[in-house]
């Protein structure tokens, strides 16, 4: 990211980390300096800013309408995949609730108390919450802003994660064409992790090393999972 930055302004000398930071503050500041022009098919979006010490320091970009096939596999697929999981984390988190408000209740019937009157909650009731939060200021605030989902660090790291475990399955099933029949004497075959097709053996910063783990862990709970599938097909 800093060579690109380099690339388009040999200038820069910053790292990548400040101006990004720099065009964050831009971006969400209450008087951000936009101009907007057409040229062709496509859009100039520049956005007039300073750095520290009053150093003028803008940023230009210049947009073309992307193809669907690259809108629907770094956009939308993952935007749908991050919005199932979170559904399924809902699910799985009412149930945790569900759980927690019997073992609450039993301690209550078997006649424990609480030390303090402050902690004391009232059961949970899902349709009442979610009416709530509906009819809730945050509610309004992420229709009218929904792009500020995007700088939202767990849905950031989700996003990764769901990209990860993208491009992990693509190079792990192979292309099948009609009517060709699955073959099973490649099943012992190794498949090279991900991870090894990752440019350079530098050291990784502390967020590097940590994405690199996450992917790991995708890696061999998918092999854990690719296993256990074709042990079932055995089975049948």
């Amino acid at each position: 990211l800093t060579f690109f930055f380099q690339t388009l302004n040999p200038n820069v000398e910053a790292p990548s980390s400040l101006l990004l930071s720099h065009l964050s503050s831009l971006l969400y500041s209450s008087l951000p300096a936009f101009a907007e022009t057409e040229a062709g098919n496509g859009k100039t979006l520049s956005i007039s800013g300073s750095m520290s010490g009053g150093l003028p320091f803008s940023w230009q970009f210049h947009c073309t309408p992307a193809p669907h096939d690259v809108v629907e596999t770094h956009l939308m697929g993952p935007l749908l995949s991050c919005l199932h999981e979170l559904c399924c984390q809902r699910r799985d988190l009412l149930e945790v609730i569900r759980k927690k408000e019997r073992e609450i209740q039993d301690y209550r019937d078997g006649g424990a108390s609480l030390s303090r009157r402050n902690l004391e909650t009232a059961p949970f009731q899902e349709k009442t919450f979610c009416t709530s939060s509906v009819a809730s200021q945050r509610f309004e605030d992420c229709v009218q802003s929904p792009h500020k989902v995007l700088t939202n660090d767990y849905f950031q790291s989700l996003y990764q994660s769901v990209a990860t475990a993208t491009v992990i399955l693509k190079d792990k099933v192979p292309a099948q064409h009609p009517g060709e029949e699955s073959s099973t004497e490649n099943e012992g075959r190794d498949v090279p992790p991900f991870s090894s097709s990752l440019p350079g053996k530098r050291p990784l910063p502390a967020k590097e090393d940590e994405e690199m783990g996450r992917r790991e862990a995708l890696e061999r709970k998918l092999d854990e999972e690719r296993i256990r599938g074709k042990k079932k097909k055995k089975r049948l």
